[in-house]
């Protein structure tokens, strides 16, 4: 039988990690029946600066790793490493630091919440993501960068995010991507809405994402994104739906 591969992957040990693998592949198709990217993230543990990542799945090894890297308060890495049936290899993340930028938005049409406490989570859509990883076009990559549930009664909100133009790669022309804040249900964290930025002189996407920049406008307004918006019941058990104001801003 053949012996189970490992990587080794050493990292700082206060923040976490998150990577994508990519499986293993033989003249372009998978050697398992498994999906041929799996998506991890590696929590940290105290004390603990190094991790191994199995490469082996139902007895099969993989030919490659690839994956993308972020640790809060550092750039965007990645890595492309070959694989070999025995033995083990070592990559060390060396954080790249990035400074840091404030983000002030407002919600508006608190409405389409439907009396739910949300938490805003800001992600970064890295869609230069799917070339390097083999991806399927309608899969796309995302890291979760800055994340907020000190939401004020008039709808305001801060948030701190790593300035991601100064990012060698985030902030490339050659990469592209873009910035999408959602909301989680503060109780289940499940999805609720994508926030759609709204106003003059933003610099937006057809996504409803913002284009990334050294700095943002000193308020950006945010209208959630109601479009499939799951049923909410009000008090006597009927559903709310959503009216024809309410459709997605985007």
């Amino acid at each position: 039988m053949k012996s189970e591969a490992w990587r080794e992957a050493t990292i700082p040990p206060s923040n976490p990690i998150r990577r994508r693998q990519n499986g293993a592949s033989r003249n372009g198709r998978a050697i398992s029946s498994a999906p041929c990217h799996q998506t991890h993230g590696i929590q940290p543990r105290p004390n603990v600066s190094s991790y191994t990542i199995s490469t082996t799945h139902e007895v099969q090894t993989a030919a490659r790793i690839k994956a993308l890297l972020f640790n809060p308060g550092c750039a965007i890495q990645t890595f492309d490493l070959p694989l070999y049936d025995q033995g083990s290899e070592q990559y060390s993340f060396v954080c790249q630091s990035l400074p840091n930028i404030q983000m002030v938005g407002r919600l508006v049409r608190t409405d389409r919440l439907y009396g739910r406490n949300v938490r805003l989570q800001v992600r970064y859509i890295a869609r230069w993501a799917q070339s390097f990883l083999g991806l399927d076009g309608e899969i796309v990559e995302f890291i979760p960068i800055a994340e907020t549930n000190d939401v004020l009664g008039n709808g305001e909100f801060r948030l701190s995010l790593p300035d991601l133009s100064r990012d060698a790669l985030a902030g490339s022309s050659a990469h592209s991507g873009e910035l999408q804040i959602w909301a989680r249900d503060a109780a289940t964290g499940r999805i609720v809405v994508q926030m759609i930025p709204t106003g003059p002189g933003l610099e937006t996407t057809r996504m409803g994402g913002l284009k990334i920049q050294a700095s943002y406008p000193s308020e950006i307004i945010f209208a959630p994104c109601a479009a499939n918006n799951p049923r909410v019941r009000d008090a006597m058990g009927f559903t709310l739906r959503p009216g024809p104001e309410d459709l997605c801003d985007r």
